[in-house]
């Protein structure tokens, strides 16, 4: 397991961190998956090196979209895993 706060990078270097992530977990992307609660740094990111998505959302209002799962509880996180 690896931790990264995305935030901290700007958007077209977070592929860059997506991969190196992968490459230092000796992991693909097919077989990881990101939780995180930033729709823009941690799901789109994920996303977008093809890595399934869970989106954590600690205010309680899920947001429904068909490419990812939402969460608003983190106990629910292992329903997906």
């Amino acid at each position: 397991m690896l931790w990264f706060y995305l935030n901290d990078f700007p958007p077209k270097e977070r592929l860059k961190v997506f991969n190196f992530a992968l490459k230092k977990a000796n992991a693909t992307a097919e077989n990881s998956v990101m939780i995180g609660d930033s729709l823009e740094a941690d799901i789109i990111g994920a996303q977008n090196v093809g890595m399934k998505t869970i989106h954590c959302v600690f205010d309680n209002i899920t947001k429904t979209d068909k490419n990812f799962i939402s969460v608003t509880n983190l106990t629910d996180i292992k329903n997906y895993l």
